[in-house]
């Protein structure tokens, strides 16, 4: 487990994908965090998440800079 920083635009989903590799890990994120997937969260902001599920995923995105946000 670790915690991370919100970015802009992001949703439980997003971090779920960039962090974990999976977005069913967005309901880990949710629970962990006393919140729903469907929560509102604020750029800036923390959220704890667990360990990636899908390490080649969350590799990719850090290897590429690639930060999922809706728009």
């Amino acid at each position: 487990m670790k915690e991370i920083t919100i970015q802009a635009r992001q949703s439980i989903w997003d971090v779920a994908v960039q962090h974990c590799g999976s977005a069913e890990a967005a309901f880990d994120i949710a629970g962990m965090n006393g919140k729903l997937p469907i929560s509102p969260v604020s750029a800036g902001g923390t959220l704890k998440v667990p360990d990636p599920t899908n390490k080649k995923v969350v590799k990719y995105y850090a290897e590429n800079d690639i930060v999922p946000a809706g728009t």
